[in-house]
């Protein structure tokens, strides 16, 4: 191992992308009319893997699947090939290496996810990036990169420039780091604010970089490398290597429709093409980062998005519905909520459809067995239906879901959500979840999301094996309580007493096992 390696001085913390997940883009892809290889059974590879917390969680989702990560940190190579092999991952493989010198020997992939790479290396490494993406991606596979842009990472790079000028005076990665915030601390106080734009910058990137981790920092903004790129020059190096621009992982960015109609509309009138509308979409937005999904430039793409192509996926989504009894079949206008987005809707087969996915919230439903739910809220017993009602319900709720989908009101999936909608008798979380908890707080949860847990529900999780029920969840945590390791009290009163500590927990361990439920952390019957 050697220090010259700023990637095992100060590890980058490996967690699940979202983003990244072959599920997420392979839904995307289907949308834009590909045929993607089915997540259940394709290859993966990531460049840059660390310590493969992002590939690690999909390999328990998809046990047919081959995951391979490679990274030219052999420090977090070896922390995360121990845990893969504490979790008894047997289909991903983690390797240290240089992607300068990686070829056709690792075999072709479905799916090739580059994050939080491709701005942080030089330029021979870039256009290496982008080689490996189209020579090893499989006919209709997909690849995944990440990358600081332009125009918005330009005001961001100023403030970098100002960190890496302090921190190359000192040596090591602590003091280079606390110096460079010491720096950015000075001039925040020194530099007016008022009717100066340079002071206004410096004011808002020092309140976000002090949400920010360390080691976030130290790679983000004091690399040797990290450069924005125009996403248009970005698509002409993908051009030259045979490679087309899909879309967003973040799929909603890409529509012109979330803007103001007037600014929607200047957008439709300055492009000629795809790549143009979505370069002056990161002008008007100043755009900072992109998610970029790149297929062969010999796919056929269907740019028109249709609710065609959601009849072949699921559905999910937790929408809040107004207060009191609602009767869906009336034509009354009422407005469903979800993450900040508002779907208004007086089309029963809508109403009842949102009702049924709130109802089946936080698993997934195909979208036939939507439909199927749907029309039995309207409709019980034996009705006679004329066919053409029933198609324009079919094509009414699927378009629906696409525009609920473009407004993050609703996820589509080709795959399908699994997790868990209870408490069983013997909880059981993955043994990768339950090792993760075990070394940080941070854990992977079955969406392939980040869970922070508390001291206590990482204890809890690291307990359930599926063998242990409440009873003997709750002997375990009052062991810690009566070994001092935990503890108790009621009514500002340690309790010590066995039996009083026993009455106390039962209540309390289910309340724990509830919030691990809720984050997605249990798994369903045959996980």
């Amino acid at each position: 191992m050697s220090a010259a390696n700023p990637y095992d001085a100060v590890p980058y913390a490996s967690l699940p992308f979202q983003q990244t997940h072959p599920d997420r883009i392979s839904t995307i892809a289907w949308l834009f009319g590909m045929t993607p290889v089915d997540p259940n059974k394709c290859r993966v590879l990531e460049l840059g893997a660390a310590g493969g917390g992002n590939i690690a969680p999909m390999a328990i989702r998809y046990p047919n699947s081959e995951f391979v990560g490679v990274d030219y940190s052999a420090r977090q190579v070896a922390d995360g090939q121990r845990v893969i092999e504490a979790a008894g991952l047997t289909n991903v493989k983690l390797m240290c290496g240089n992607i300068a010198e990686l070829g056709s020997e690792l075999g072709k992939f479905d799916y090739i996810i580059t994050h939080g790479v491709y701005s942080w290396v030089p330029a021979p490494i870039q256009e290496k990036i982008m080689e490996l993406s189209s020579s090893l991606l499989t006919e209709n596979g997909v690849a995944y990169i990440s990358y600081n842009v332009s125009p918005g990472w330009r005001l961001r790079g100023t403030i970098r420039d100002l960190m890496v000028y302090r921190a190359k005076f000192f040596r090591t990665p602590d003091q280079q780091l606390s110096e460079a915030k010491a720096l950015l601390d000075f001039l925040g106080e020194t530099v007016p604010s008022e009717n100066s734009a340079y002071g206004m910058l410096l004011k808002s990137e020092i309140e976000y970089l002090k949400s920010l981790s360390n080691w976030y920092l130290m790679h983000e903004y004091l690399e040797e490398h990290n450069e924005s790129i125009y996403f248009h020059d970005f698509m002409s190096r993908a051009a030259k290597v045979g490679l087309q621009y899909l879309g967003e992982s973040d799929f909603q960015s890409m529509l012109t429709m979330n803007f103001p109609p007037p600014v929607a509309e200047k957008l439709k009138r300055l492009s000629s093409d795809i790549i143009q509308t979505e370069q002056y979409m990161d002008f008007v937005r100043n755009r900072l980062f992109r998610q970029t999904l790149l297929c062969h430039s010999d796919r056929k793409l269907e740019r028109t998005l249709t609710g065609q192509r959601v009849l072949d996926l699921h559905v999910a989504g937790n929408v809040q519905m107004p207060n009191g009894v609602l009767d869906p079949s009336t034509t009354e206008s009422v407005a469903f909520t979800n993450k900040g987005s508002t779907l208004t809707t007086t089309e029963p087969i809508v109403k009842a459809g949102l009702m049924a996915l709130r109802e089946a919230w936080p698993c997934s439903v195909s979208f036939q067995d939507l439909l199927v739910a749907a029309r039995a809220k309207l409709r019980s017993g034996a009705v006679l239906v004329d066919e053409a009602v029933l198609n324009r319900e079919r094509d009414q709720l699927a378009t629906t879901m696409l525009r609920a989908y473009s407004a993050q009101l609703v996820e589509l999936s080709l795959t399908g959500r699994k997790t868990r909608i209870d408490v069983p008798e013997k909880p059981r979380a993955t043994k990768l979840a339950r090792i993760q908890a075990g070394l940080s707080p941070q854990v992977a949860t079955l969406l392939h999301e980040l869970a922070t847990l508390p001291d206590l529900e990482r204890l809890l999780l690291q307990n359930l094996d599926g063998e242990h029920d409440i009873a003997s969840l709750v002997e375990i945590v009052a062991g810690h309580v009566q070994a001092g390791r935990l503890n108790l009290q009621h009514e500002g009163q340690p309790v010590t007493d066995p039996e009083r500590i026993r009455q106390f927990l039962v209540p309390a361990v289910q309340e724990l096992l509830k919030r691990l439920q809720s984050k997605n952390l249990l798994c369903p019957e045959g996980f």
